[in-house]
Formats: C-alpha cells, sequence, structure tokens
C-alpha cells in the first residue's frame, strides 16, 4: 500500500522555559523541585550549575558546586577508573594533589578496586554509576545538584548515596534535589519548589509542595518532553571563585585531556609513536622524487626543504581539519558539565602540536646526517610557539562558526587545499613570478612557512621586522578567536 505524503508547513513557536523564579539556598538546606515533564525543572537546574544561560536575571553562587545530572559525566570508555576519576574529578574542580589524597577514598566507595584499572567500558551500569557518584561527593561540595541520578543502580547503591548525603547534609551542604520520586521529596527536602510551565506556582513546606503537584494534574495534562527555552544577551551571573584558581584549574583540564587525546590516538603503541615520526619522512621522500626527479628542481637539501614547510602545513591543516568539529563533538559533555567551551580546540591543537615535536625528531636526525649547519634551529621553538597561538585563533574561528553553520565543516577540505597551493610550501618563493608576489605576501601562512623554514632550512635568523609581522598576527588572531568564542559560547548549548 502506497500513502501520498502532504506537505505539512512547519510552525515554530519560542517558550519561554523558565520565568520569573526567583529562588535562595540556605546552607545545609535542601529543596526538592517537583513539576510535570517539560516544567522547566531540569532547565532551572542546569542554569543554577552554569550550563544554561538565562535571557535575563542573576544567579549568585558560593562555593564549589557540584552537578549530579548524569553520573559518570566526563568519563572516557577507553580510559582506566584511575584516569576516569583524574578527568572527573578535575572537571568538578579539583587540583591534583586533592585528587590524589581521595583516590582511595573514592575506590573504596565505589568498591571497586578489583577492576580499577581496566577501561570503563568493561564496567557495569552499576558500576559506572558506583564510580560517578563517587567522584562526584568525595571532596564535601559546598552546593550539590541533583537530578534524577539516585534512581539508578540496585537498592543497596541507593542506600548508600543516600546515607552519603544525608552526611553531607548533616555538615551543612545544601542540595537542589529534582525528582519524580514523591516519598523521597518528603522524607529527604527541607522545602520544595513546585514548578508548572516554567513558573513557579508553590514554594513551601513538602507536603503541602506535593499536594500543590498533584493538583497540578487534575487541572492540565503535562507536556510530553521538556521544551528548551530562547537564549539572549548574558545578563549577570555571579560566581565567587577566584580568577587565579579557575586559570588553574583549566589549564589542568587542558593538560588531562590532551594527554588523554593522544594515549587514545596511539594506543600507548610504540608503532604509533614511531608512525607520527615516520609519516612525515614517507611524505617528505614522496615528494623530493617527485619534484626533483621529474620537475626539475634544483635545491640544495631538497627533502629536507619538503619537510621543513610540510611539518607547519600538517600543524596547520590537522589542527583546524579536527579543531573545528571540537565543541560540537563535545556536545554530550556540555550539555551535563559546566566547562569553558575554548578548552576543546585549545586541546585539539595542542595535540597535533605535540606530534610536530615528535616529527622534529627525524627531521633533525636527517639534518645531521646530511652535514647541516643546525644552529639556526635554536630559533624553531620559538617561531613554533608563537605559530600555536595563530593556528589556536584561527581554530577557535573556525569551531564558533561551525557550532552555528556546521557546511563550514565541509567546506574546509577544499578550502585547505586552496590555501595549500596559494601558499610556498613544496615550492620556493623564488618560483613565483614578481607580478604576484605582492598578493602572496597577503597569505600569512606564507609569511609563517617561509619563517619557520628560514630556521629549519635556510639558516637566516628572522630581522626584527620579521618578528614583528608574525607576533603581530599571532597575537590579533588569538584575540579575535578568543573574542568570538566568549562572544557566542552562552548560544552554544541551544545550537548542539
Amino acid at each position: 500500500m502506497v500513502h501520498r505524503l502532504r506537505r505539512i508547513p512547519l510552525s515554530i513557536t519560542k517558550v519561554e522555559a523558565l520565568r520569573h523564579v526567583n529562588l535562595k539556598l540556605e546552607s545545609g538546606e535542601c529543596l526538592g523541585l517537583i513539576g510535570h515533564n517539560g516544567s522547566g525543572k531540569s532547565t532551572l537546574l542546569k542554569v543554577i550549575a552554569g550550563i544554561l544561560v538565562p535571557k535575563e536575571g542573576q544567579i549568585h553562587r558560593h562555593g564549589r558546586m557540584t552537578s549530579l545530572i548524569e553520573l559518570g559525566a566526563g568519563f572516557d570508555p577507553e580510559l582506566s577508573g584511575i584516569e576516569n576519576i583524574i578527568l572527573a574529578c578535575s572537571l568538578a574542580g579539583l587540583s591534583l594533589k586533592e585528587i590524589e589524597a581521595d583516590m582511595e577514598s573514592i575506590i573504596d566507595f565505589a568498591e571497586l578496586k578489583d577492576v580499577i584499572h581496566r577501561p570503563v567500558k568493561t564496567y557495569s551500569s552499576g558500576m559506572y554509576a558506583r564510580l560517578g557518584f563517587a567522584c562526584a561527593t568525595v571532596r564535601d561540595p559546598e552546593v550539590i545538584l541533583i537530578d534524577e541520578v539516585l534512581a539508578v543502580g540496585d537498592e543497596n547503591f541507593q542506600k548508600k548515596c543516600f546515607t552519603r548525603l544525608q552526611e553531607l547534609k548533616s555538615k551543612g551542604r545544601s542540595m537542589v534535589l529534582v525528582s519524580h520520586d514523591m516519598s523521597t521529596i518528603q522524607s529527604f527536602c527541607d522545602h520544595v519548589g513546585v514548578l508548572n510551565k516554567g513558573q513557579l506556582v508553590f514554594y513551601g513546606e513538602p507536603e503541602k509542595g506535593i499536594q500543590c503537584y498533584r493538583d497540578l494534574f487534575k487541572d492540565n495534562t503535562p507536556l510530553k518532553e521538556e521544551i528548551p527555552f530562547e537564549f539572549g544577551e548574558y545578563i549577570g551571573d555571579t560566581v565567587h571563585t577566584g580568577k587565579i584558581q579557575e586559570f588553574k584549574k583549566n589549564i589542568q583540564i587542558i593538560s588531562l585531556m590532551v594527554k588523554k587525546d593522544l594515549k587514545i590516538r596511539y594506543r600507548n603503541s610504540f608503532l604509533g609513536y614511531l608512525w607520527s615520526m615516520l609519516n612525515p619522512l614517507l611524505m617528505m621522500t614522496v615528494l623530493g622524487v617527485v619534484f626533483t626527479k621529474f620537475m626539475s628542481f634544483e635545491l640544495p637539501y631538497p627533502y629536507l626543504f619538503f619537510l621543513s614547510g610540510i611539518l607547519p602545513w600538517n600543524f596547520f591543516s590537522q589542527s583546524l581539519s579536527s579543531g573545528i568539529h571540537s565543541i560540537v563533538n563535545n556536545t554530550a559533555l556540555l550539555k551535563k558539565v559546566a566547562i569553558p567551551t575554548y578548552i576543546f580546540p585549545v586541546v585539539t591543537v595542542m595535540a597535533v602540536f605535540v606530534n610536530m615535536i615528535f616529527a622534529m625528531v627525524p627531521y633533525t636526525a636527517v639534518a645531521l646526517f646530511s652535514g647541516m649547519n643546525i644552529v639556526s634551529f635554536l630559533m624553531f621553538p620559538i617561531m613554533a610557539l608563537i605559530f600555536f597561538f595563530f593556528v589556536t585563533g584561527c581554530t577557535l574561528i573556525l569551531s564558533t562558526i561551525n557550532v552555528f553553520f556546521r557546511d563550514i565543516g565541509h567546506m574546509l577540505e577544499s578550502i585547505l587545499q586552496i590555501i595549500f597551493y596559494a601558499t610556498p610550501i613544496v615550492y620556493p618563493i623564488t618560483r613565483i613570478p614578481e607580478s604576484l608576489v605582492k598578493y602572496f605576501a597577503l597569505n600569512p601562512l606564507a609569511i609563517y612557512i617561509n619563517a619557520i623554514r628560514s630556521s629549519l632550512y635556510i639558516y637566516e635568523i628572522p630581522t626584527l621586522e620579521q618578528w614583528a609581522l608574525i607576533g603581530i598576527w599571532a597575537l590579533g588572531v588569538f584575540v579575535l578567536g578568543f573574542w568570538i568564542n566568549q562572544k557566542f559560547q552562552h548560544k552554544f548549548i541551544f545550537h548542539l
């Protein structure tokens, strides 16, 4: 049987998921949030956690906050339990010293001592949940946000979780609990807030709040799913934590994520690391044969000439190709954990940067074997660092644009091919007609390729004018990329 499909007009209606919600949570108090599906409970919890940004109003947070929106948020299935503890606790704001001090208590609470060194992809759902809860509550956070996660696991685990939460509450820790289990709300919460269609319709004693919630079922049909709300300009959000502390936390997260990326990429395999060094040599050999044997390029040390251009190009192209999707690929994490979005492009660029450093090992060996004077190599670390900021800025810009316009990711491959041939990478700049040299000078990538090639191949130290030019480009693009990311990051979650 064949059915004819009719074109149904699509209408989009903007809905305010939260409106005029005013709450205050005192120390040692547990606030329960209840309401129909779609009433705004989870949205409110994510706003408090800093995952979502409201269109108007202010949020004041005091002390370290832990979000139990999903147990195990931030876990990587390829990493071991130990490695995921370090990563998850770092995302929660703990320092490496604090994590090391609490490691044993986390493992003991999760009851995973025998399997803690195995990849978490081999864990059962119960083991996964126990580890996630242990990581989230080990360091007595001042505020704990809980969204239905206590409904997972077996009965013994649920009792263990509630015992732990009671201990934290007795120490004066504050909690916000979202649940459909009215018995839990009544026994555990000091006050209850009832949400209906994004508005707070009741705030008070648990028994009266539960009755209000049940009365709503008599008058209203609950929505079937949560409705996301429209984002606007960032109005106000006060987080009482030090800027230096926040910076240290982000540096720690970046470092751990780079190590994770390298470990997953190479699988801790010697052959994996070896290939990262041999691959550029193979490309150098192919290009050398093609251009010297078939195209009559007469250059001293032609193989090193090609490799001195290929190394920075690979760093640039691979960073952009991977980095443009770095924010979108971490959608699941961004919806569960409040984390600066610039971290993901920076991690991608740093991981590729490490690959370029690996590739410098065989390049230096070939240069020494060929009898080259490598004194000018001393300039390379400075050149590479400046180039790193330029590439990071480009990646921040593209990854931000890709959140809103996904087609840019498909276009990038063609754009990179054009840039490759428009940049003197596999041909010397002397091959460019004089009438076109001024146009090549407008290509910032050509400036960096020539500068790096000067230190690796031509044995020239750049002039002060050249240093100023590459420094200004790097600083300008990096600042622009960071500004664009910060300007639009509060809208990312609406497009992911």
